[in-house]
Parts: structure tokens; C-alpha cells; sequence
């Protein structure tokens, strides 16, 4: 049974990672000041379902033989762990769970000190599996609920009783113990349903509610996403749930480091203040695609560097990509800015 504090710590870097995640030092070698904590593993562009919103634009129609092999996953597995020894490993797609090699995975990276979370749509968490998933050592998973309107929720994940079915997986992750986090993409369209899914979410006892905003990428492109106005509402919202469940769950936005000016201005005993600001894409934070391409994060698709050609530690050290957004040096309108 996975306890509540490993999940509270990998919950938080599907939301903002904590500052103290990035004090971890590998006892193996010296090493400098950028350390991979978080991998997030695209491992399937596969999915039983076609999420309007999907950065990935995942779907049924993709074959297994684009995807890198077991062999090929473990080899880079072990590549990651040799840079660092007890990163967060996000094991995702898609849907990961269509990988009948998920927990060879899972297992290998959890004995050796990785902590191992799975991002799943949820439908397909059977009792079966979710035992499986335990038993290879993952200490929770995160699954997206968008909506408690079933018009709303199976709509928007192009899935007819992808509610209901997510629903009862998240029973039965309680009744085994795997610890899970709930996980809502704000639109126009559901925006208002944010603190009766923050209640639904605690009832059902998650140990956060992670919500995240549209970014325009993959499936995403030409979605028109909230006004700022609405999206300074939600995050306003969000530190006042943030407060009302405070101890009992995590509340937690992604992507939206301006929640800290709401933060500071209504709650300045708020935990979230003890959170990093600066996004970690590239400093501490890497996403490997399915093809083995490594890039900053899923919302950034400039590649970085390629696993079927480099090791895991090349492309860490040495990209100049990863090297750019290290430098802090800002181009465009931020870098015109006087402020």
C-alpha cells in the first residue's frame, strides 16, 4: 500500500515541484546544479479515448510499433537512474495502461529508487490491474476528471461512459490503497464546476486536486482557451480551496506561476508560498515522447535530444537546448521588458 506522504510528494510536481525535491544530492557521483528530478515518460501515443485538449493528440489509431521497445525502455530507464538515482517517474502517454509491459517498467524503476507515479484516463484501472501496479511498486496514480456532468466529462474525452468508468476506478484505488490524484483541465465550459470537483475529489479521498489550464499545443492548437479575466477568477478560487482543504488535500494549479501574486494577496500564511515560481522545464524536468525524443516538457515539442542515438546523461549535460533555458536569458517581449 503506498502512503499518503509519497503521493503528497509526487502530487506536487504534477503541480509545482517542491523546493525541497530539488535538495536531493545522489550519494554515486558528484553533479552539478541541474538535476532531473522529474521524468515524465510519454510511453504510448495509444489511447481508448481522444481528449479534445490532448498535447499529444493521442488516439486509437496509432500503432504500438512507432513506441520504443521493453528493451529499449529499461535501457534508457537505466540511463536516467545513473544521473539520478530517486527521481520522479511519471509513466504516461496516451494511455500507459495499454502497454502490456507498464509494470516491467514500473518495477525496474521503483527497486532501482525512483518514485513511480501513472497518468491514466482512468477507464481501464480494473481491480486486476490496480493490484498489478502496486505489486510493481507505483505509489499512486493521477486520473482526469473534467467534469461530474457525464455530457460534459464524455464530450470532452470523446468517450461515451468515460465518467461513470472513472468514477468507479477511483473506488477502487481507495479500496486497494493506491493513492490517487485528481486531475481537471479548466475551460469556459467547466470552470464553474471547479469547487464542487475540489468537494467530490476530497469525499473520494484524493490526496490533491491538480488543475490545469489549455495549453494551445497538439490537439490543443486551435482551442480557444478562458479570458484572463476568467483565468484570474479560477486562480483566485483556487488559493481560497487551497485554504478550505488545506491538511486534508492538496489544491494546486499547473503551468499558472501568477497564482502566486493571488496567493500573496489573500492568504499570505499560504503554503504554496514555499513553492518555486520558475518553471522547471529543462532545469529540472524532462519529457521523453514515445519515439524516444527527449524534450523540455510535453507542452514544449522542440527536441532536445534523441535516445535512440544519445544516452539519457548527453543529452542532460550537454543539449543546447536544455542549455538555453538554464541561461535565464529572456528574448521577445519578456526580454524588451523595463520591468
Amino acid at each position: 500500500m503506498s502512503s499518503a506522504g509519497d503521493l503528497r510528494s509526487s502530487s506536487a510536481t504534477l503541480a509545482p515541484p517542491a523546493p525541497e525535491v530539488f535538495e536531493t544530492v545522489s550519494p554515486s557521483r558528484e553533479r552539478g546544479p541541474y538535476i532531473p528530478h522529474i521524468v515524465a515518460w510519454n510511453l504510448t501515443k495509444r489511447c481508448n479515448l481522444a481528449c479534445a485538449h490532448c498535447y499529444i493528440s493521442a488516439g486509437s489509431w496509432h500503432a504500438a510499433d512507432d513506441e520504443l521497445s521493453t528493451d529499449q525502455c529499461l535501457r534508457i530507464l537505466d540511463e536516467i537512474l545513473d544521473v539520478n538515482p530517486n527521481p520522479m517517474l511519471i509513466l504516461t502517454g496516451g494511455e500507459p495502461l495499454l502497454r502490456d509491459d507498464l509494470e516491467v517498467i514500473a518495477e525496474r524503476a521503483s527497486a532501482g529508487g525512483a518514485t513511480v507515479v501513472v497518468g491514466t484516463n482512468g477507464t481501464r484501472l480494473t481491480d486486476e490491474r490496480i493490484d498489478s501496479l502496486l505489486a510493481a511498486g507505483v505509489k499512486g496514480v493521477a486520473v482526469s476528471i473534467d467534469s461530474l456532468r457525464p455530457e460534459y466529462h464524455d464530450r470532452f474525452r470523446h468517450g461515451g461512459g468515460a465518467l461513470k468508468d472513472t468514477m468507479a476506478a477511483v473506488e477502487r484505488c481507495s479500496a486497494h490503497g493506491l493513492d490517487f490524484v485528481i486531475q481537471t483541465t479548466v475551460t469556459t465550459g467547466n470552470r464553474h464546476e471547479i469547487a464542487d470537483l475540489a468537494r467530490w475529489s476530497a469525499e473520494a479521498g484524493a490526496v490533491s486536486f491538480n488543475v490545469y489550464f489549455v495549453v494551445p499545443t497538439g490537439r490543443a492548437e486551435h482551442m480557444q482557451g478562458m479570458s484572463p479575466e476568467e483565468n484570474d477568477e479560477v486562480l483566485r478560487e483556487l488559493v481560497e480551496l487551497e485554504g478550505t482543504y488545506r491538511g486534508r488535500m492538496m489544491v494546486r494549479s499547473k503551468c499558472q506561476p501568477q497564482i502566486m501574486r493571488h496567493v500573496l494577496q489573500g492568504d499570505p500564511e499560504s503554503p504554496m508560498l514555499n513553492y518555486q515560481t520558475r518553471c522547471p522545464c529543462g532545469v529540472h524536468y524532462v519529457r521523453i515522447t514515445p519515439e524516444g525524443k527527449v524534450t523540455p516538457c510535453p507542452y514544449m515539442p522542440v527536441v532536445a535530444g534523441d535516445l535512440l542515438t544519445q544516452s539519457f546523461q548527453e543529452i542532460w549535460e550537454s543539449s543546447p537546448v536544455l542549455a538555453d533555458l538554464r541561461s535565464g536569458e529572456l528574448g521577445g517581449r519578456c526580454g524588451r521588458c523595463s520591468q
